[in-house]
Parts: structure tokens; sequence; C-alpha cells
């Protein structure tokens, strides 16, 4: 079912990402890139692919219920939760007598940037149409365009979005003592970032969708900051107090919400449950298209129904 999204009367849109096989993916399968860091440490016994694939899965899940989230609630931080779980797959794989001891801090490096992922075709012309619409309504009255990513990640989601060529804004709440003028910045490609670890949240738990927009709350109130700075400069004034500006720490009302992902019951369906309109991305050859969801087959069509919408808040017809 191809996704149709109505008419609106929104003041601004808010689109949310999943990050892997949504932005990026695995530049080689994950055997394979295991394989190549353990050589790289000196590793020198023979390895099953798919033995070792399958021990990563097992292992990728034990740890998962284990220790939920990456471990915050009970490990030191990520990497350990990442170490426990290499050690744990490679010691299903091969003897672990012959692990190098430098396999997991490694890995974890390997997979911290953008040797181990790419983006895919169609992130660069969506990001470029976004910046040509976002140049198109400049002013604080005029529709504003929030993107940013919502991802069951580590805090590492930003070096490997920055290592492929990304502009990232915020990814925690500003202190409540700092200038909320610079949380909006017209030149990045994603405004947040909403990751489990920080939102203490996973996809489909509603909290990490809400723990997203208290983010997006800095961004109208920002730009209004700055568009009110600027004017008074231009004159010579001085720019009046924060809670002077136009628009309102909050104020996302009549915002569309929107979210899109490939995992159909933690981006989808977890989408949904939060109040965000949702689109299953299903790029052609990596899924099958379900009866009876908005389906989306690449970010192009992403790119028209934000067009449309911020079109449609403008009283303009498409």
């Amino acid at each position: 079912m191809a996704a149709r999204i109505g008419k609106s009367s929104a003041r601004g849109i808010i689109v949310s990402f999943d990050a892997l096989r949504t932005l990026y993916r695995f530049r080689a399968p994950l055997a394979v890139q295991y394989t190549n860091v353990a050589r790289q440490c000196g590793f020198k016994g023979d390895i099953d692919a798919g033995r070792l694939s399958d021990s990563f899965k097992r292992a990728f899940k034990h740890y998962g219920s284990r220790y939920p989230n990456y471990g915050k609630s009970e490990l030191d931080n990520p990497e350990v939760w990442w170490t426990g779980l290499v050690d744990q797959a490679f010691g299903e794989a091969v003897d672990e007598k012959d692990l190098p001891p430098d396999l997991g801090s490694s890995l974890y490096e390997h997979f911290s940037s953008g040797a181990a992922y790419e983006l895919y075709a169609d992130v660069g012309p969506f990001l470029e149409d976004m910046r040509r619409l976002r140049r198109q309504y400049p002013n604080p009255d005029d529709p504003m365009i929030i993107l940013g990513v919502i991802t069951n990640s580590d805090p590492r989601v930003r070096q490997v979005l920055e290592s492929l060529g990304l502009r990232i804004g915020i990814q925690t709440e500003p202190e409540k003592s700092t200038s909320m003028r610079d949380a909006w910045n017209l030149h990045n490609d994603f405004d947040f970032l909403a990751t489990s670890y920080e939102a203490g949240y996973e996809k489909p738990n509603p909290g990490i969708f809400r723990y997203a927009r208290k983010l997006c709350m800095w961004m109208p109130r920002s730009r209004a900051e700055q568009q009110a700075g600027d004017s008074l400069n231009a004159f010579g004034g001085t720019p009046k107090p924060a809670d002077a500006a136009h628009g309102h720490l909050g104020d996302l009302e009549n915002f569309t919400l929107i979210h899109v992902g490939d995992e159909y019951a933690k981006d989808y369906q977890g989408a949904e449950s939060a109040g965000f309109e949702a689109l299953h991305l299903v790029r052609q050859g990596e899924g099958e298209v379900m009866s009876g969801v908005k389906t989306i087959t690449s970010l192009d069509e992403v790119a028209a129904i934000i067009i449309k919408r911020a079109e449609e808040s403008c009283g303009a017809t498409s």
C-alpha cells in the first residue's frame, strides 16, 4: 500500500528516521567485517562465516535480554556491553584462547565510523531537497521543517553519521542556563539525534519518541531567537531576553509528526503508538510490502510528502 498522508494545516513538520537500514547499511556482511578486524588484530585461525553470523545473532539476543539498552542500567558503558557480546560470539565460533586481547575494543572502534557503514543512495538527494525547502521557508512564521534520527543504539551513532559526512544537531536537552539560540542550525542535515541509550527507552516504547519530541521543543524558539537577534542587530539594537522571542519552548502545537523506518514493530507500530504518522520503508529487494501499511520504497517519496505538507501549511496547492 503506497503511503498516503492527507492535507494538513500544520505550522511545522517533524520527520524522524531510523538509522541502520534506513539511512545507512553495512558496507559488508557483519561476519565478514568481524573476520577482517580479527585478522588485523592478529587472529590466524579458521573462521566459518556462517557459524560466526549465527553465534553473533545468539549473543546479541542474549545480551539484549540480559542487559537491555546496551547495559545502560547495569554496565559501565556501551563498550563493555559490545565487548562481552564479541567475546561470546567469537567464543562459540573459534577457540577462545586464540582470540586477540584487543579484539573487542578494535571492533567497537571499527563500528563507530563510516569504515563499517555506507549511506543509501537516496539519502544525499533527499537531504539536498530538504536544504532547498528549508531555505525557501526561513522566517519564524514560515512552516518549520525539523529532521531527526530516532534509533535503538548507543551514542556512537553520532560518530557514524558524522563520519559519513552528515551534520547532526542536538543529542541531549540543552542545560536550562544555556541559550536556546544555537539549538537550531539551518545548516544541519538532522536537527536532533535520539538514541535509546540516552532516552532510556528502546523502540517500540513510546518513551523514546517522547524524548525526541522534547529535543524538538527547543527548535521553534531557537529559530525565533536567531531571527529576532539578526533583525535587531541590523538596526543596531539589542536582542530581547529569550522569553520575549517569538515562539515558546514546548510550542509544537499543529506540528505534523512523521517517523520513517524499516522495522514494522519497532518503527511503524512504535511510532503510531506514540502519536506519530508512520511510514514503513521497504526498499526494492529488502523486504515485503505489508497489506494495510503505509509503505514507501525510497526517501524520494518522503521528500515529496514533506514538500506537499509545507505547501499546504502555507495555503498553497500542490
